[in-house]
């Protein structure tokens, strides 16, 4: 049977939801920042949040992860964030570059 739950966090408008079926796990963000003027830095650590004992990995998870678009000139171009998920529960997002209004679309698979 699949189970879920949610995290919140302090930096998107929506929580972190969790999916665990056996030991397979997935972790999907889909949302805006909370504070889209300001934005996040790039080359900047953020923790996003402490995922339940349940839903951690055996070994650390690390991906660099296409996480939404932004305009560079006439070019859509990729926003990618580096994504750890380490095995105490720390959600951890880097992001490349300096981000602001676009919707993040993460998703994670993970054992």
């Amino acid at each position: 049977a699949k189970t879920y739950t949610e995290v919140t966090n302090s930096l998107f408008n929506a929580p972190v939801v969790l999916q665990k079926q056996g030991e397979l796990k997935a972790l999907k963000l889909w949302a805006t920042l909370n504070d889209p003027i300001a934005g996040i830095t790039g080359n900047t650590k953020y923790t996003l949040c402490t995922l339940p004992e349940a839903y951690r990995p055996a070994s650390a998870v690390v991906c660099n992860a296409v996480c939404g678009r932004y305009v560079n000139s006439n070019t859509s171009v990729a926003d990618y964030a580096y994504i750890r998920i380490d095995t105490n529960g720390e959600l951890s997002i880097t992001p490349f570059n300096d981000i602001k209004t676009h919707v993040f679309a993460i998703y994670i698979p993970y054992f």
